[in-house]
């Protein structure tokens, strides 16, 4: 009889699909169809999430191309973790080291920008920082699940362009995101929505993060910028529907 160390081995090879459920059928005595289930258990909490999380790569390497990467993944990556979503946070590393040296996807660093992307929008919509509601503040407050990406691609117009279906337009059948164009997202977990979104940074959005992190008041962010006060709390709702920020009740 196998020690118990050799036992969680013999395991742990058959859970990796090193071994067959046919060849660990006798030393655990038990059913290979009854190994199996537990093989591909294992292999599809892997694999799954790595799916959803990076859904948008997946669909554009086509699956020729990412069924081979999926499955070298999970021989070389094994997780380390009882959390499903952190077996995928290494897939950009392993994506980025086949561009670098092998030349992979044309060698295009687009390809790693969109997975950094698709990761933050994961870690932004599972992020367990708690968004104050507007009667919970008294001041205008950064959304704390905030942030700020800068990419050398238009990785959100690309990313806009695919959710909306925009696919056969000549700038994406043409491939221009793979020109560089330098784009920075805001992401933020919505506070009513409760999903991630990004919005492309512009002079309004990041004037009123300005003034929020500053603790810049009103009349004085308007003498600074020399618009009218009026005009700078529009633009703090503007932020605010946006899910930027997050203004006190009656503001």
């Amino acid at each position: 009889m196998p020690s118990l160390e050799e036992t969680m081995r013999l395991m742990h090879s058959l859970l990796r699909g090193e071994k067959t459920p046919q060849e660990m059928a006798e030393v655990f005595n038990a059913d290979p169809k009854r190994l199996e289930i537990y093989q591909r258990f294992v292999r599809n909490h892997v694999t799954k999430p790595l799916a959803r999380n990076y859904a948008i790569f997946r669909r554009l390497v086509k699956k020729d191309i990412w069924i081979p990467l999926r499955e070298e993944y999970f021989i070389n990556y094994p997780a380390t973790g009882w959390q499903l979503n952190a077996s995928s946070e290494k897939f950009i590393g392993f994506i980025s080291q086949k561009i670098r040296e092998q030349n992979f996807l044309d060698g295009e660093e687009f390809y790693v920008e969109l997975l950094q992307f698709e990761w933050e929008e994961t870690i932004t919509y599972c992020s367990e920082e708690v968004i104050p509601k507007p009667c919970e503040v008294n001041i205008p407050t950064l959304n704390p699940t905030l942030s700020i990406m800068n990419f050398q691609f238009p990785i959100g117009t690309f990313v806009s362009n695919w959710r909306e279906k925009q696919r056969d337009i000549p700038w994406m059948t043409e491939k221009e995101y793979l020109k560089p164009q330098p784009q920075m997202l805001l992401l933020v977990r919505h506070p009513q929505e409760h999903k991630a979104f990004f919005h492309v940074a512009n002079d309004r959005l990041l004037f009123a993060i300005k003034v929020v992190h500053d603790q810049i008041n009103i009349e004085d962010a308007a003498k600074a910028s020399g618009q009218e006060v009026e005009v700078i709390r529009n633009i703090l709702q503007e932020t605010h529907q946006a899910g930027v920020i997050v203004l006190p009740e009656n503001f």
